[in-house]
């Protein structure tokens, strides 16, 4: 986990999106949507799609938006 935020903190995209898998498992939604924003602002697809599902679904910290689901 150490290693991920450190990577992460140096704009690593792919340690963003591990971050909010991790964060999702744990049902720690605020901080999922956190580290899929800032891996899909970086531009990593992967963390895009997830942040689309969280629009979508309107997973705990995020309300539903399907126009910002449709965006990403």
């Amino acid at each position: 986990m150490a290693l991920l935020e450190k990577a992460a903190g140096q704009g690593h995209a792919y340690a963003m999106a591990k971050l909010g898998h991790i964060h999702r498992v744990r049902e720690e939604y605020e901080q999922t949507a956190a580290w899929f924003t800032k891996g899909a602002e970086a531009g990593l697809p992967e963390a895009m799609f997830n942040l689309a599902v969280l629009h979508d679904m309107g997973m705990g910290a995020v309300a539903p938006d399907h126009p910002a689901a449709v965006t990403w």
